[in-house]
């Protein structure tokens, strides 16, 4: 009679078929290849363990790494940003005292400038908004304006000044022309 042939989990590869004819493995031997199994099983689960930690390590340096850098490209940001806002500053400044340079020569000429009334005679107003509009490109923040008004405030009102002298020796000459 033919014995029936083992079920297929039984059968261990690499086994010969004279081991499925041997006698079942005994308990002991079992508790030992059980013993080995879980002791690989443990094995591979630890080295598995160890290879985690130490990559969560590396990438805990990473992101500390990294964070610092952008904390410095923050802080370097930042400085540069006032640098522009300074320098945005610096060049609205310069553009308003070449402007107003321009008018104080065009009216020792003897020209009157409209365009920095306005067209209006009532006196002399200028802004660094007025100023700075003859470009598109020019921005004027109000930070610029705080920062430059008063000294625009002077100069325009020693502008004036200047104009409202010149025309009372106009006025004089003609008289005295008119006299002789």
């Amino acid at each position: 009679s033919l014995s029936p042939s083992p079920p297929p989990s039984s059968i261990v590869p690499g086994a010969t078929s004279a081991n499925h004819l041997s006698a079942p493995l005994s308990v002991n031997d079992r508790r030992e290849r059980n013993k080995a199994a879980s002791a690989k099983y443990r094995a591979k689960k630890h080295h598995q363990s160890g290879e985690m930690r130490s990559q969560i390590s590396y990438l805990q340096d990473q992101n500390s790494v990294m964070s610092r850098q952008l904390d410095e490209t923050r802080t370097e940001n930042a400085t540069l940003k006032a640098q522009v806002e300074k320098l945005k500053s610096r060049l609205v400044a310069e553009k308003v005292l070449k402007r107003l340079r321009e008018v104080g020569r065009e009216r020792r000429g003897g020209h009157e400038s409209a365009s920095l009334t306005g067209g209006r005679s009532s006196g002399l107003r200028v802004t660094a908004r007025d100023l700075a509009s003859d470009s598109e490109e020019d921005v004027v923040d109000s930070e610029a304006e705080d920062e430059h008004g008063d000294d625009i405030g002077n100069i325009a009102r020693d502008d004036e000044r200047a104009v409202k002298r010149s025309r009372r020796r106009q006025r004089r000459n003609s008289l005295s022309d008119d006299d002789d």
